[in-house]
């Protein structure tokens, strides 16, 4: 199941004194998903408009920024039903194929449109690999989330099925210990007794945070630098 694929990375900055904690929204995936009750980021495969795009893309850039609106339109299908920050506008004409229908409230952070851009930073864009090193035709795209809707938000699933919860989750500890089980603190008690409290990452993220290893941290912070310099840190 590791065949293209678009994933959103969405990262937060936790400053303490000096020292910035870098953390990543973790999503426990629903009893209907492929690899339920695992781990992961929100994504999933590529509409077949979506792979006719990148196959008659002029440019790698313009490649790229279709498997951005990919991952954009699965961050709408899969994260965008929270609360606490404002509701985006999004034009379906930005997004290389949308949802149909596009929800009428999509409450996901204001950087996901900067994602739509073509000018969004290239360090973003991250290939996922093999486990002995050979690119795969799966992408992660790095979101670094404004501090003040990082606070704020509370994500959600449109569909109930798809996600049991969220969790931000320390990246440092993704990249050192791929295989921790992580807790969801929220979980229904009847699924607590069922399948216990921890769950581990599915395949492809431990992958990904495995192979990508402490470069993760740096390509991170370069993406925030970037994304959120412009932004005035709101």
């Amino acid at each position: 199941g590791l065949r293209k694929m678009a994933h959103v990375v969405y990262t937060r900055a936790l400053s303490a004194g000096r020292k910035h904690t870098l953390q990543v929204l973790m999503m426990l995936r629903g009893p209907t998903c492929g690899s339920p009750y695992t781990w992961c980021v929100p994504g999933g495969g590529w509409e077949p408009e979506e792979r006719k795009m990148i196959s008659s893309a002029r440019s790698k850039a313009e490649e790229m920024r279709v498997r951005r609106s990919a991952s954009v339109r699965e961050a709408i299908e899969e994260v965008s039903a929270g609360c606490g920050i404002p509701s985006l506008q999004i034009e379906e004409s930005l997004l290389t194929f949308s949802p149909s229908p596009l929800p009428r409230d999509i409450v996901l952070p204001s950087t996901t449109l900067d994602m739509l851009e073509p000018s969004y930073p290239q360090e973003a864009s991250i290939q996922a690999k093999s486990p002995t090193g050979n690119p795969i035709n799966s992408y992660y795209f790095v979101c670094p989330v404004p501090p003040l809707q990082a606070a704020e938000w509370e994500p959600r699933s449109p569909l109930e099925t798809d996600a049991l919860g969220f969790q931000w989750v320390d990246l440092e500890l993704l990249v050192n210990a791929p295989g921790t089980k992580l807790a969801l603190e929220t979980i229904d008690i009847e699924l607590r007794e069922e399948l216990g409290v921890e769950f581990p990452l599915t395949p492809w993220i431990r992958g990904f945070f495995i192979t990508e290893g402490w470069h993760l941290i740096d390509t991170v912070r370069t993406v925030h630098d970037k994304v959120l310099a412009s932004k005035d840190q709101l």
